[in-house]
C-alpha cells in the first residue's frame, strides 16, 4: 500500500523522478485521498498525480482499471486529440498493485 513515507521510492522504481530529488528536498508529497489512496506530487520540472485502490476493495480497484483506460484511449487516439489536451496523461497504471500514475 502506497504512503507518504513509500511513495518516492515507488516513483523511484518507475524512473518518473531522480534518486536526488528527495535529498535535494525537491519532492513534495500532498496526500489527497478520497475513495481512493491518492497522492499530489511535486518536483521539477513537473507533478503528478499517484492514485492507488484501498486494499481489499474491488469495487475501487475496477473503477481504477477504467478511469487508467479512459485515460490511455484518450491519448491514443487521434480523433480524441482534443479532449486529450485538456486531460492529463497516463504514464503508468501497475496492475498487479492496483496504482495509476499521472502526469
Amino acid at each position: 500500500m502506497l504512503t507518504r513515507a513509500n511513495l518516492g521510492r515507488y516513483l523511484l522504481s518507475l524512473g518518473m523522478i531522480q534518486p536526488g530529488a528527495i535529498a535535494d528536498g525537491d519532492f513534495l508529497v500532498t496526500e489527497a485521498s478520497r475513495r481512493h489512496l491518492a497522492f499530489r506530487v511535486q518536483t521539477s520540472p513537473r507533478g503528478y498525480f499517484v492514485k492507488q485502490a484501498r486494499p481489499g476493495d474491488a469495487d475501487a480497484a475496477r473503477w481504477l482499471r477504467r478511469e487508467a483506460e479512459v485515460y490511455r484511449i484518450l491519448h491514443t487516439r487521434p480523433e480524441l486529440a482534443a479532449a486529450a489536451r485538456r486531460t492529463p496523461r497516463l504514464l503508468a497504471y501497475d496492475a498487479a498493485r492496483e496504482i495509476m500514475s499521472l502526469e
